[in-house]
């Protein structure tokens, strides 16, 4: 009982230390929220330009290997 007694105390104590960290912080926390938020579209938006282009290249790719093949097989076709 006496343990538990403690262990609430402290986790009281905790809750009261970050609800005073949090008043005290608000306005900075507010624009570290909003950092993260900026940061996360930024990089969102830079991975998809980037997988948008390697999607693009590897479809270009494999165009000219069909056509590649296509090619070859008339080839193949005619020398018979």
């Amino acid at each position: 009982m006496a343990r538990q007694l403690i262990l609430s105390e402290e986790w009281g104590l905790r809750t009261l230390m970050w609800r005073a960290f949090i008043i005290d912080h608000r306005y900075w926390l507010t624009y570290v929220g909003a950092l993260i938020v900026f940061l996360t579209f930024i990089s969102k938006e830079v991975l998809r330009e980037h997988w948008t282009g390697l999607a693009t290249s590897i479809e270009g790719t494999e165009n000219i290997l069909n056509v590649r093949n296509d090619v070859d097989s008339v080839y193949e076709s005619c020398r018979f």
